[in-house]
C-alpha cells in the first residue's frame, strides 16, 4: 500500500526537526567547548603570569583538574588536550625535579594523542608545545 502524502510529510518533517535538533546540539557543544578553552587560556595566564610563584604549585595543581574534565567531557576533540598539555608542561617548570619528569613525559603522550585527533588544532599549537617541550628537556 502506497504511504500517503500526509504521513510522507510527516516523515520528512520529523526528519528535518531531528537534523536541526542534532545541528543545535552540536553548536552548543562548539560553543560549550570554546568557553572552556577560552576559561583554560586565561586561568592559566593568571596562574603564570600574575600568581606569586609560591602558589603557582596550587594554582596549576587546580588548573590541571580543571582541564582533565574538559578532556574528558570531549574526548574526540584535540583542543582539551593540547591545553591540558601546555597545563601540564608549565606546572612542570614549576615544581620542577622528578616529579617535572613525570609531568612533562604526560604532556607529551597528551599532545601525541591531540595531534592523532587533529594535527591541525588551535593552529598548530600541537607542534609548537611539542617542539618546546623537546627543546626544554633534552635527551628525548
Amino acid at each position: 500500500m502506497p504511504d500517503h502524502p500526509d504521513r510522507k510529510r510527516r516523515r520528512l518533517v520529523a526528519a528535518l526537526g531531528l537534523l536541526l535538533g542534532f545541528a543545535v546540539q552540536a553548536s552548543a557543544d562548539d560553543k560549550a567547548l570554546e568557553q572552556g578553552i577560552q576559561g583554560l587560556q586565561s586561568d592559566w595566564a593568571l596562574a603564570k603570569y600574575h600568581t606569586p610563584e609560591a602558589e603557582q604549585d596550587a594554582a596549576f595543581a587546580a588548573l590541571t583538574r580543571d582541564a582533565e574534565a574538559l578532556s574528558a567531557a570531549y574526548p574526540q576533540r584535540a583542543e582539551p588536550l593540547t591545553w591540558q598539555a601546555i597545563i601540564e608542561s608549565t606546572h612542570a617548570g614549576v615544581v620542577g625535579g622528578f616529579d617535572a619528569l613525570s609531568k612533562v613525559k604526560h604532556a607529551r603522550a597528551l599532545l601525541e594523542q591531540a595531534e592523532r585527533l587533529d594535527a591541525n588544532a588551535l593552529q598548530g599549537s600541537i607542534y609548537t608545545s611539542l617542539g618546546s617541550l623537546y627543546y626544554q628537556v633534552p635527551g628525548w
